[in-house]
């Protein structure tokens, strides 16, 4: 998906008076863009490290250094993809991963970040055209179950890695990775992840 990183270097289009448009980079899809599952979290946690994206580097090269650093084993978001990738019995690479907010400019809140890129997530929805959403988080949760109409849990434990059916698509709400983690149960987390991923595609 290459239309966020286009309307950020020209600034024209949903980019145009972004209260995010001083985030260096946004960061559009990775992975397959033909996949069968998307993973959907908040926004970039990718903080740019001049030591290796540079703000004068072009903007392809820029892509690609960010995309290989979030393939170092140690990422979270990686050693993610790695969890549902194996319980599909597919490479990481098979996957496809987006935000919901393209850049992760602190200074302005996710809403209204998220307002602006709405209409890139939807377009992504129609190119990729997945099966399963993986919903990773509180907010991503409750703006994703609104689209469809759904009304938001009173908490996540209510729907964590429990199916949603809406037309077209299943929808997986999940604690997010992160969170998981700093709580010490990421084994059981990612179990369950992977549990109920294979359930999706095994019926």
């Amino acid at each position: 998906m290459e239309t966020a990183w286009q309307n950020r270097r020209t600034c024209s289009s949903l980019c145009e008076g972004c209260p995010g448009c001083d985030s260096p980079y946004p960061l559009g899809g990775l992975g397959d863009p033909d996949s069968d599952l998307m993973l959907l979290a908040q926004e970039p946690a990718y903080n740019v490290d001049e030591d290796t994206v540079e703000l004068r580097m072009p903007w392809q090269e820029a892509k690609e250094t960010m995309e290989e650093n979030r393939r170092q084993s140690m990422n979270p978001l990686w050693r993610q993809m790695t969890v549902v990738s194996e319980a599909m019995g597919l490479r990481p690479t098979d996957l496809y991963f987006t935000n919901l907010a393209k850049c992760n400019d602190r200074k302005s809140s996710w809403q209204a970040r998220f307002d602006q890129c709405r209409g890139y997530f939807l377009r992504e929805l129609e190119i990729v055209s997945p099966e399963v959403i993986l919903l990773y988080g509180r907010d991503v949760i409750d703006a994703v179950l609104d689209m469809w109409g759904l009304e938001p849990p009173d908490k996540i434990s209510e729907v964590h890695a429990q199916r949603k059916e809406v037309p077209g698509r299943t929808l997986v709400p999940l604690y997010h990775w992160a969170y998981a983690a700093r709580s010490g149960w990421i084994n059981r987390y990612n179990q369950e992840v992977a549990q109920v991923v294979k359930a999706a595609f095994s019926e």
